[in-house]
């Protein structure tokens, strides 16, 4: 429990406060050691922070032994007084404190600011006992963890090896120990309106004093939705966060020209594309814009250092708002940002992102965790579906897992396993973002055409490898309607694979005729951005001969509903050289994934 009255140690002295009441003892007078408190108000270059959040109503102070590190005083709760010129540029003055100390020994100083506002939980305060590397490790919890913090904000000062010989007068500089987020609307003029904000996953402790979190027992909490009213800046107010553990997302809540949306954006900064920690006393904006004749939002996130020096963030979220925000739109089609089954679109939390496995035709889902139980095929339809196989993966070498095969098996959206409203994706919508069987992604040294049979017609394409993970096409060239594509197998910080897709549109001139590879990625890096990207991850199979499951081969396995002769259908496919949409896959007893689209 946190001590309210002064502590005082036999053989100590006593503290003069001049905005507090004094206590004094009889004990024989040393050295006296004047303490100013200041508060850093901004850093010269940049204008920052408010009145409000330059406020100190209260503060504590702890005075140690610097050779034994022991607590030797503490004076807590005492009331500040009003700001004033603290000598340093950007500095403002809030305490005056005159220790008599009784030895000439070299003491540490802790000054903690607002502490009884802000509810700090900081170790219990016993004279003799606490240490200073205690209350340096102190962990910090906000009172309300579903709030954002208010002002006054916790601000924390410290000097050591200070001896009242020496340095009859100690500066200690009272710092903010909480990062800020504010997010602005820039784009009110161009049809948003953002009308309710929401910070979620925020780490809700951390250390008060030194830098880094505790690396075990990390928890998380969301703040309160903030309704937004006007275009001013909303500010949120969190602990620094480390990119470990650093989870926040924002939730935007408005309208766009009209159209109502709910956008959820990532916060987290990012240095080289690579995260980084946020630190204290340090501001970072998120800005909100709008493209008011595409009808899209885009959250750029930038550090602004309003109150010291932070790394830049960086990163571009495009949204249409009138597509709900598990969606992506990509070639005319609205597919879903994940595989069937799986609870989260981010790759790097590979177990949750892969999904489940089916077998071709039926709507059973086995996941890539736990044991699969089997039962040797094939079978009728009636014993497929019993109770007492339902649940068991039918294994055969190959061919169908059902006895006389059923060409109508999903082949309607009501027989397929996708959610009310979705459906499994044709060979013809894989081969518009796919490429055709027999073009391959790590082997051709020099443009490879093809014709292909998309959706709506027959059409020319061109296709070039870099001999390693990456490919450039152009589809439907020498049409109006051409656009390019870019194929990249790419690993996670795990080290699981997955491909990344592009698309530009393009015009019927697109052409890699008398173009050399140089010369394709050039072209492609003067693309700019991609108008839109999708991502499928290799999730690997379960073998149909074994029932178990396998990503040896680092590969993706998804689904058609399209058929290929009696005991076959058609699969998209790809491994770290190959991106195949017309797979004619022979066999519907393995379980591959399944990726569903938007019925339109």
């Amino acid at each position: 429990m946190r001590t309210k009255q002064l502590l005082l140690l036999a053989g100590m002295a006593f503290l003069t406060v001049s905005c507090a009441k004094e206590s004094r003892n009889d004990m024989e007078i040393g050295n006296t050691l004047h303490v100013n408190l200041n508060v850093v108000s901004d850093i010269p270059v940049r204008a920052a922070a408010t009145e409000a959040e330059n406020l100190v109503s209260t503060f504590d102070l702890f005075l140690f032994d610097a050779e034994s590190g022991l607590l030797e005083y503490a004076q807590q709760g005492m009331m500040a007084s009003s700001p004033s010129s603290g000598g340093a540029v950007g500095e403002l003055n809030v305490g005056q404190v005159s220790l008599t100390v009784a030895d000439r020994k070299n003491k540490n100083l802790l000054a903690v600011a607002n502490g009884d506002t802000r509810s700090v939980v900081l170790p219990e305060v016993v004279v003799g006992q606490t240490t200073y590397a205690q209350m340096l490790e102190a962990v910090a919890m906000l009172s309300s963890t579903t709030e954002s913090p208010s002002s006054p904000y916790v601000m924390s000062g410290y000097a050591s090896g200070v001896n009242a010989n020496d340095n009859p007068t100690v500066n200690l500089s009272l710092r903010r120990r909480v990062s800020r987020i504010d997010v602005v609307n820039l784009s009110a003029d161009n049809g948003l309106v953002v009308s309710a904000m929401q910070l979620k996953q925020v780490v809700n402790q951390s250390y008060l004093f030194a830098e880094g979190h505790p690396s075990e027992g990390v928890t998380y909490v969301d703040y309160d939705p903030v309704a937004v009213i006007g275009n001013s800046t909303t500010s949120f107010y969190v602990f620094p966060q480390p990119a470990a553990t650093n989870r926040m997302t924002l939730t935007v809540t408005g309208t766009l020209n009209g159209m109502d949306f709910t956008q959820t954006l990532e916060v987290k900064p990012m240095q080289e594309g690579v995260a980084i920690d946020m630190e204290s006393n340090t501001a970072y904006t998120v800005k909100l814009q709008a493209q008011a004749q595409e009808i899209k939002m885009e959250c750029a996130l930038q550090t602004v250092e309003e109150w010291k020096d932070g790394a830049d963030i960086a990163g571009v979220i495009t949204v249409d708002p009138a597509v709900p925000s598990d969606l992506i739109p990509f070639n005319g089609l609205l597919w879903m940002d994940r595989n069937l089954g799986a609870t989260t679109a981010d790759l790097e939390d590979w177990d949750n992102a892969i999904g489940d496995f089916y077998q071709w035709g039926r709507n059973t889902a086995f996941s890539a965790t736990g044991q699969i139980e089997t039962i040797s095929g094939p079978l009728t339809a009636e014993a497929a579906a019993s109770d007492e196989n339902i649940s068991k993966f039918i294994t055969l070498m190959k061919g169908d897992w059902l006895d006389g095969s059923d060409d109508s098996r999903w082949q309607s959206a009501a027989s397929q396993p996708c959610p009310e409203g979705y459906r499994m994706p044709t060979v013809a919508d894989f081969m518009g973002i796919f490429t055709p069987a027999g073009v391959l992604v790590n082997t051709y040294t020099g443009p490879v055409s093809k014709s292909e049979t998309l959706a709506d017609g027959t059409f020319s394409a061109q296709y070039w490898g870099d001999r390693s993970r990456t490919m450039y096409g152009i589809k439907k060239m020498g049409t109006a309607d051409a656009y390019y594509m870019k194929w990249e197998y790419l690993k996670t910080n795990g080290g699981n694979g997955y491909v990344k897709i592009s698309r530009w549109t393009a015009d019927a001139a697109a052409t890699f005729t008398g173009k050399d590879l140089n010369a394709i990625q050039e072209e492609f890096v003067a693309l700019g951005e991609p108008a839109e990207t999708i991502t499928f991850a290799a999730a690997g199979n379960i073998t149909g001969s074994s029932g178990t499951y396998s990503n040896s081969s680092q590969g993706g396995y998804y689904w058609t509903s399209s058929l290929n002769g009696s005991t076959g259908a058609h699969r998209a496919e790809f491994t770290s050289g190959k991106m195949i949409a017309g797979d004619t896959y022979n066999s519907r007893i393995s379980g591959h994934s399944v990726r569903c689209i938007k019925e339109q």
